[in-house]
């Protein structure tokens, strides 16, 4: 977003500028940056040969679609 703001800053027209600094300033506060605020699946390992207990996280293993579907066992 830093760099938006450089080249807004380096716009000649003092409207123009005004316009474009109010729509970024909207657009910061809609929009969530960073790497903080990224949604993102949880990461799984697979541990083969390990005896399924109750109310662990299981993966299906029938088809490729199931690779990221997790089930709970019990």
């Amino acid at each position: 977003m830093a760099r938006l703001d450089d080249l807004v800053a380096q716009v000649a027209d003092r409207s123009l500028r005004r316009e474009m600094q109010a729509a970024l300033a909207e657009m910061k506060r809609r929009q969530r940056f960073g790497l903080v605020f990224e949604d993102h699946i949880p990461e799984t390992t697979v541990l083969y040969g390990l005896p399924i207990q109750t109310s662990e996280l299981v993966r299906g293993v029938q088809t490729h679609e199931h690779l990221r579907q997790l089930y709970e066992s019990g």
